[in-house]
């Protein structure tokens, strides 16, 4: 990246930079596909996953990223979603998750 130089879109996809290549024409229905594919998820757990991502990356002490990575957990734990994946799954039947 710091050269400037031209990355081909496999290329970019191998090193990670992006994490799929699709046929010429079909990058909005991939983007569609990924959407859905993340709303099945429980917002809340995708919100603190994020939040944990994104703050991890400043801290470079192992003990002070466990600490963030415990009050986030303790987050979790306190919402609806939490609870509801594992109830639906033993009722064979789709979560009812809940935004926030």
């Amino acid at each position: 990246l710091l050269t400037g130089r031209e990355i081909p879109a496999e290329e970019a996809e191998q090193l990670g930079f992006v994490n799929q290549v699709v046929e010429d024409g079909s990058a909005l229905s991939a983007a569609r596909e990924y959407a859905r594919l993340l709303c099945t998820n429980s917002p809340s757990s995708i919100q603190l996953t994020l939040e944990l991502i994104n703050e991890k990356i400043d801290v470079n002490d192992p003990a002070e990223a466990a600490k963030f990575e415990a009050k986030t957990f303790d987050k979790l734990i306190t919402t609806h979603d939490f609870y509801e994946g594992p109830k639906a799954f033993a009722q064979k039947r789709l979560p009812k998750w809940k935004a926030g």
